[in-house]
């Protein structure tokens, strides 16, 4: 059975008032990126390291592992026989070209906002989604939890009416119920891979974290678990991944 995002949203009988506030955190950014000390801690810590590694393939993360602990030249060395021609990533050249590092922390920079953003918009959600049936219609505030984090925010404090509390992002494994989500067409890479997949394989994960909840002019339909997603009133976004499993496209 696949439920209806419009049946959903009519059961919405109060929209709770839940504010963002992310300028504290976009100006402790802001000083992190200009402190040389907090770069250098950025680059030494293990969780952003192996956060920017889940990117690279297999190969290339034996690549880094098997170098990390060489000069810059034997590094740089070892990058460039790897890769050839190809382009090296900016995150291994990190770790042999200086010159680099202001470039790929101003990208960084603006990278975490966006991302703990994200992440904050998804707290909302979830929020509105769990507070829709109160009679009171309190007013919340998000805020990130951690403002000198190496890597976007999953975990934020809330505030309502004096009383804090903190909230992590989790993946909800109540309703596996499949609803119907949009993509458009014009929007979409790999389209006739993901056709051609959906012909073989009753599950596949494809590459989006955005969708639409109703139907637009050129476009096709997915379905995927409801606890899989946070949703607005217009759009969907998925938890955590980049990429959501479907079991259907259309």
């Amino acid at each position: 059975m696949v439920i209806s995002f419009k049946d959903i949203l009519s059961k919405k009988e109060i929209k709770p008032n839940i504010k963002i506030k992310i300028n504290e955190y976009k100006k402790s950014l802001k000083n992190n990126f200009l402190s040389s000390e907090w770069i250098k801690s950025c680059i030494k810590n293990e969780e952003f390291v192996s956060y920017n590694l889940e990117k690279l393939s297999l190969r290339e993360i034996a690549l880094f592992n098997k170098n990390k602990n060489k000069s810059q030249s034997e590094f740089m060395t070892e990058c460039r026989r790897f890769y050839k021609e190809d382009c090296i990533p900016e995150f291994l050249k990190l770790f042999y070209n200086e010159e680099i590092i202001i470039e790929f922390f101003e990208n960084y920079k603006d990278y975490l906002l966006n991302e703990t953003l994200k992440n904050a918009n998804i707290i909302k959600f979830l929020l509105s989604e769990m507070l829709c049936n109160l009679i009171e219609n309190n007013s919340f505030e998000i805020q990130p939890n951690d403002f000198d984090a190496y890597l976007p925010n999953q975990k934020f404090k809330i505030n309502s009416a004096g009383n804090e509390f903190f909230f992590e992002i989790d993946k909800r494994n109540k309703n596996k119920e499949l609803v119907k989500l949009f993509l458009k067409k014009e929007e979409c890479k790999n389209l006739e891979n993901i056709k051609k997949n959906a012909l073989f394989l009753k599950k596949q994960y494809i590459p989006y974290n955005e969708f639409y909840l109703k139907p637009s002019k050129n476009c096709f339909s997915i379905k995927c678990q409801l606890n899989e997603i946070v949703y607005g009133d217009k759009k969907a976004f998925c938890i955590f991944e980049n990429k959501i499993l479907i079991h259907d496209l259309i």
